[in-house]
């Protein structure tokens, strides 16, 4: 069987978060088999997705990592396949609760740096391993734009975003404070550590523990089209290779009409 040691190296062509993932599920998954004492093929790659994972989305990226690993060890893999998605409600956070989330303090040194993470993701729809992989030289504090590019961007296509004015002064602050170099991260923290210390913030704001980073990306398209941006625009901030991916917002949008629909014939 091929070492996973040997696997990482014919990943070469994957970003660096889809190699962490097929990395972790591939190690798990052979943890697993020498606990149940499986065969290692096609079968027992799909009971362990169907036996240690819920969603169906994680479903499927354990399924393509396997599948990947299988291949990789010439091994058959005809019977595995997507599973069917099913659409869920996109949690998001309406005007009060983003405000509520903005105001949130833990009170040590690290707020400024997590609030800024926080802002990037909502008012600038970046994702989180974007947010975090950020150089001070991608932001052009004039403009106001930033320059999303490098490992952390899906698909490796870079995209520009432009932040708000309370974002763009807080990030200066934060430059300065720090004594950070134009060619150096803005931030060193990990997504788990970031999930964790966004764990904390909601629970600081008073919000739902079904909050994640990612519903802060939500938030930023959901409020974009509420506000009468253009789907074809807003499929460039958040850098969604097909508009269909981005059209799942439209119906916030039908939403806020039937809203305004009730209020003159309820």
């Amino acid at each position: 069987m091929l070492s996973v040691k040997d696997f990482e190296s014919r990943l070469y062509n994957k970003s660096a978060n889809t190699k962490r993932m097929y990395l972790a599920r591939v190690k798990k998954y052979l943890k697993w088999l020498k606990r149940v004492d499986a065969d290692f093929d096609q079968y027992s790659v799909m009971e362990f997705a169907n036996t240690n994972f819920k969603s169906s989305s994680t479903k499927n990226q354990v399924l393509a990592a396997l599948k990947l690993f299988l291949k990789e060890n010439d091994k058959i893999v005809q019977n595995i396949g997507a599973l069917p998605q099913i659409s869920k409600p996109r949690t998001h956070l309406d005007d009060v609760d983003q405000d509520k989330l903005l105001r949130a303090r833990l009170g040590n040194f690290y707020d400024v740096r997590n609030q800024i993470i926080i802002r990037l993701m909502m008012r600038c729809g970046m994702r989180i391993s974007e947010a975090l992989g950020l150089n001070l030289n991608d932001i052009n504090f004039r403009d106001r734009s930033i320059r999303i590019m490098g490992e952390q961007v899906k698909r490796k296509k870079p995209r520009i975003t432009y932040m708000d004015t309370d974002t763009k002064k807080l990030i200066q602050f934060y430059v300065k404070r720090d004594n950070i170099g134009a060619k150096q991260r803005l931030f060193y923290i990990d997504p788990p550590a970031f999930r964790y210390a966004f764990k904390k913030y909601t629970a600081a704001a008073g919000l739902g523990k079904d909050l994640s980073p990612h519903s802060l990306r939500h938030t930023f398209a959901i409020n974009y089209m509420q506000k009468g941006g253009e789907l074809t625009k807003l499929k460039k901030f958040l850098g969604h290779k097909d508009v269909n991916t981005t059209s799942i917002y439209l119906n916030y949008t039908d939403e806020e009409l039937r809203k305004d629909y009730d209020k003159v014939h309820k």
